[in-house]
């Protein structure tokens, strides 16, 4: 891995950082190339769903939210319906999920019938963290199936597999009866191997009813506060329907700072290496794949981050961290970039714009104007980065994919200043200029 790397890819890094944890963001770039070290405070809740009044015994799914687990709080039935698959991430905004064979499900066969003392129904069951609890958090929706690269690190990097069985249903590799996805069953028990390696309790992923948890262990770390038992709604229905995923505030969710915290001084990422991730479906372009990469390629980076789990283990995570960073530069520019590029309708109006986020890093002390405006520029560009401590190579690296996105923020705002604020005289044809350079930037950031 290199820093130089990380900054030819720096929106790529920089976003990984930003959207880490965050709904929309894993709608908006999928395709996740990074993953994190993530501890589980102790207290936290957490939600299964399944056809029993049991805690799983084998590996199985927790949810953060409540209303997810209770889409699976029902009764066996029959696998069915057309694959859900992963939304479109262009129009991800007016998504209306569909379950299907790509969902999750519970990954093993509970059985068909309830235990003797029960009615046909499902139960909700909640828990509670009895300490930290780590884990390994993959970024992108890696919760969703399908073939569109979601689950690229997971299968090529972590697990190093090449071909995934998409027979559907799936099948028993080991004589226990599976349901779920096709290949998750397998993919799950692959990634609790690697984690009892690592020392680690599962893995976090981004589905699109919400996030969940691969638990490897329910017994280890977790206790029951609650079992409750679902009303018979019958077939395959889960109870309660899926329309608390219709709220318009749920493209924003977040599991929050607080119920999971992740470490980004521990970052490893594809975008750190030098491997190709060019997508071959031609269509989708902006969506990174691990499809070219050689299998050699994808053990160096798995050997790295082995030693970056081992390293990272147990340091306490710092309050303050990268994605408080990231925030603070999207805060600043996200809303006024497309406002400059679509809404401006003078050269004033772009100037007005241009001296609100530039004036604030000018000296004008500095008697000569070309020397103070590339101090100013440079001041720009790494502005909201004095303040992090640089300890490991994944600091070196996030650092110098900011720098880089906010050298092409800065730079872009210094040109469109020269046209419209140091040029009384700007007319239509100007501003036209300025904001191609906008739009230009806008598609650089990918936001």
């Amino acid at each position: 891995p290199s820093a130089e790397v990380a900054a030819q890819r720096g929106p790529q890094v920089f976003n990984s950082v930003y959207d880490a944890l965050r709904k929309w963001g894993a709608v908006v770039h999928p395709n996740g190339m990074s993953l994190f070290l993530a501890t589980v405070p102790e207290g936290v809740m957490l939600h299964h769903g399944n056809n029993r009044n049991e805690t799983p015994t084998e590996l199985d799914w927790l949810a953060y939210e409540i209303e997810h687990s209770e889409m699976f709080a029902r009764p066996r039935g029959p696998p069915g319906g057309p694959p859900g698959g992963p939304p479109d991430h262009k129009g991800a905004s007016n998504h209306h999920h569909k379950r299907g064979k790509d969902d999750q499900a519970p990954l093993f066969d509970y059985g068909a019938m309830p235990l003797k003392d029960e009615s046909a129904s499902g139960w909700l069951h909640t828990y509670r963290t009895t300490r930290p609890l780590r884990f390994l958090y993959i970024d992108g929706m890696s919760g969703n199936k399908g073939s569109s690269g979601v689950s690229d690190t997971q299968d090529f990097l972590l697990r190093g597999v090449r071909n995934v069985d998409s027979d559907w249903p799936p099948s028993s590799k080991d004589g226990k009866s599976t349901r779920g996805p096709p290949g998750e069953h397998q993919r799950a028990l692959d990634l609790c191997q690697l984690c009892a390696e690592w020392d680690l309790q599962g893995v976090i992923r981004t589905e699109s009813p919400g996030f969940e948890i691969i638990k490897c262990n329910f017994f280890d770390g977790l206790e029951q506060i609650q079992s409750l038992q679902r009303s018979g709604t019958g077939g395959n229905r889960p109870p309660g329907g899926g329309g608390w995923r219709r709220d318009e505030a749920d493209r924003d969710r977040e599991v929050g700072s607080s119920r999971t915290l992740l470490d980004y001084s521990s970052m490893v990422s594809a975008y750190f290496f030098p491997v190709n991730i060019t997508n071959p479906d031609s269509s989708t372009p902006e969506l990174p794949r691990l499809v070219n990469t050689t299998q050699e390629e994808m053990a160096v980076v798995k050997a790295y981050l082995a030693k970056v789990v081992k390293e990272r283990h147990d340091v306490p995570i710092s309050s303050f961290n990268w994605r408080d960073i990231a925030d603070l530069v999207v805060r600043r520019y996200a809303s006024r970039l497309p406002a400059m590029a679509n809404k401006t309708e003078t050269a004033e109006d772009m100037a007005q714009q241009i001296r609100f986020l530039l004036e604030v890093f000018i000296d004008y002390s500095v008697e000569d104007a070309e020397t103070r405006d590339a101090e100013a520029q440079e001041r720009c560009a790494t502005f909201y980065l004095q303040t992090m401590p640089i300890e490991t190579d994944a600091d070196r690296f996030i650092y110098a994919a900011f720098k880089a996105v906010n050298e092409e923020i800065c730079a872009a705002l210094f040109e469109v200043r020269s046209l419209v604020v140091l040029d009384p005289d700007a007319g239509d044809e100007v501003l036209a200029e300025a904001k191609s350079i906008v739009d230009s930037l806008i598609s650089y950031l990918a936001w």
